[in-house]
């Protein structure tokens, strides 16, 4: 379920009970709110889950801001370092790996 939520007065605005998933409701869920408020410009915040470039464009070109928090990195729990274990030299402007490979 998804369901769009009005930040001033805490009410809900819009839901959906099945047809999106996180990944592919930010445009529609957004969308559909900025539609039933009759706004013509709107900020949304969301998850990491509802952050995908596609989604997020979309918004944008609908005078729709997105703010999310930041997807985990790909490479965590894959055998790889994660970015924010490198080291960075600022000396030779480079980044310095855990293993010192």
């Amino acid at each position: 379920m998804q369901a769009g939520c009005d930040a001033k007065y805490k009410l809900f605005i819009n839901n959906d009970t099945g047809t999106v998933n996180d990944t592919n409701a930010l445009s529609p869920m957004a969308l559909d709110a900025e539609k039933l408020l009759q706004l013509d410009t709107m900020n949304v915040i969301t998850d990491k889950g509802y952050t995908t470039a596609q989604h997020i464009q979309i918004c944008t070109n609908n005078n729709i801001t997105t703010f999310s928090s930041p997807k985990n990195h790909v490479s965590q729990n894959n055998g790889l370092f994660a970015m924010n274990t490198f080291d960075y030299n600022q000396k030779e402007d480079s980044y310095i790996c855990p293993s010192n490979i």
